[in-house]
């Protein structure tokens, strides 16, 4: 952007170094800004200019094409995730800094980085007892590493009323130590034969 530097500019008028304009004033003598075509340049490219990079062509018959442009998409870019600068943020930088699949297998990404995921596993229980592998794979890798999991086990049923041997079933879980992929779990059912354990799990890491 330019401002005004003709000889009859205002000087300083908004501070130092930002001229400005003025009318005039015929009984002090004072003459009214002369106008220059870099001035005119300057304005008129600075706004088509905005208009343009919101794929707008410029129509002289339209007067609130600035204003359209403005509302659009392609005048403010996206900064990149993890873009922590002062830069203007827009609605797809939400986006993606807080990617998430909501599946049953799924995931949560936060813009500190951090990574939250979840899942389940079913270990098949033919016959009690018994000692079933169980290892759980995370929908997505961690690109650094994972921090802590927590891993629960229980008979695959919403209804442990069903069956009279559900209720008091028992199992335990022996988890190993996360990767930044899975980790390998082992299930050691009790009693209720014939009955699938399902291992829910919760996993932070980043």
């Amino acid at each position: 952007m330019r401002r005004i530097s003709t000889a009859t500019k205002v000087t300083d008028k908004f501070g130092a170094g930002k001229h400005g304009f003025t009318n005039g004033n015929a009984a002090l003598g004072t003459a009214a800004t002369d106008l220059e075509d870099q001035w005119f340049d300057h304005v008129q490219e600075e706004l088509a200019n905005v208009i343009e990079a919101a794929g707008i062509a410029v129509d002289g018959s339209v007067r609130t094409q600035l204003l359209s442009a403005l509302r659009a998409a392609g005048v403010f870019q996206t900064p990149t995730t993890g873009d922590r600068s002062t830069k203007a943020a827009t609605t797809q930088m939400f986006s993606n800094e807080f990617l998430a699949s909501k599946a049953a297998n799924g995931y949560q990404k936060l813009p500190s980085g951090l990574i939250i995921q979840w899942g389940e596993v079913r270990a098949t229980a033919p016959t009690a007892p018994i000692s079933q592998n169980a290892d759980i794979t995370f929908p997505i890798a961690f690109p650094n590493a994972a921090f802590q999991i927590s891993v629960s086990c229980g008979v695959a049923t919403p209804d442990l009323d069903g069956n009279a041997a559900w209720r008091p079933a028992k199992q335990t879980t022996n988890v190993g130590t996360p990767t930044k992929t899975g980790c390998e779990c082992v299930v050691h059912i009790e009693n209720s034969t014939g009955q699938d354990r399902n291992l829910s799990y919760i996993v932070i890491g980043y």
